[in-house]
């Protein structure tokens, strides 16, 4: 991160960085372990990426309205605690690969938990990364800034 003085990447250009990642939150239910350590390998290059880019976005939007850009850290913030949890959730898996499996009569409420655990957190995530982009997108059309 450059602090906002303009050095470094620019944040069109971490934006198509991140969009050409092309994570998707949807959860597929494979008790693979390659396909989880892949998928959580994938997850945490995604999250430092977006963490980047949002945190460029708030100190451009500090720049000009500290108040609004406070709010927009805040809900950085809750993503960024959101993607924590969802990291350690896929690297259970990756370590359990079989708690993915949703059609094994013996799955414990642990496995359970973490298999509903990662969908509920990926749609959390999911949502916080769209108020995010909306908040932002308002921001930048209310103050006319391309």
């Amino acid at each position: 991160m450059d602090g906002g003085n303009g050095a470094g990447r620019t944040l069109a250009e971490m934006g198509a960085r991140l969009a050409g990642m092309r994570f998707s939150y949807r959860v597929e239910q494979r008790p693979s372990r390659q396909y989880w350590e892949s998928r959580a390998k994938d997850y945490e290059e995604y999250r430092s990426a977006a963490g980047e880019y949002y945190m460029q976005a708030y100190y451009m939007m500090r720049g000009v309205d500290t108040r609004e850009a406070e709010l927009f850290l805040v809900q950085a913030a809750k993503l960024r605690q959101t993607g924590s949890k969802l990291a350690g959730l896929m690297a259970e898996a990756a370590q359990n690969p079989s708690i993915m499996d949703a059609k094994d009569p013996q799955q414990s409420k642990w496995s359970k938990g973490v298999r509903d655990g990662i969908t509920q957190y990926s749609e959390m995530c999911l949502g916080l990364e769209k108020a995010l982009s909306a908040s932002f997108r308002g921001f930048c059309e209310a103050n006319q800034i391309d």
